[in-house]
């Protein structure tokens, strides 16, 4: 395998001009892209699961409940910890603290849409869900 055989492989409209080489390159580790400083707020979340035997739509509809959950559960640390940093910031600098929204509120409303389940049924969602 070359780098002219992956740009014969992978080129192809709206892709980049030399698709081939940046590939032979990233599979040997080779990315001259630069690394940045991050920031006070994370710029995403991931977290990456396999999924094995979903073959029904209830098992599916389960599975994808279970993980709105745990991204509420991680929302809402992150959302802790940018909220403490603000008020810090705003207490420095002589400001009043804000309130938090009502942002599980409308996740919750947005899950039960979502799912079509009945509101007992997703009143656990907050920092201690599920």
């Amino acid at each position: 395998m070359s780098p002219s055989f992956l740009e014969t492989l992978l080129a192809g409209p709206g892709s980049e001009r030399v698709v081939g080489a940046r590939v032979w390159g990233l599979l040997r580790g080779l990315d001259p892209t630069g690394v940045g400083i991050s920031g006070n707020i994370p710029s995403k979340i991931s977290i990456e699961d396999t999924f094995r035997g979903l073959e029904t739509l209830s098992q599916i509809t389960e599975e994808l409940f279970r993980l709105s959950c745990s991204l509420i559960r991680r929302l809402s640390r992150s959302l802790d910890i940018w909220t403490n940093v603000r008020t810090w910031r705003e207490r420095k600098n002589g400001l009043l603290s804000q309130k938090r929204s009502g942002w599980v509120s409308a996740l919750s409303r947005l899950i039960r849409a979502l799912f079509a389940l009945p509101k007992t049924f997703v009143a656990c969602l907050g920092p201690d869900c599920c």
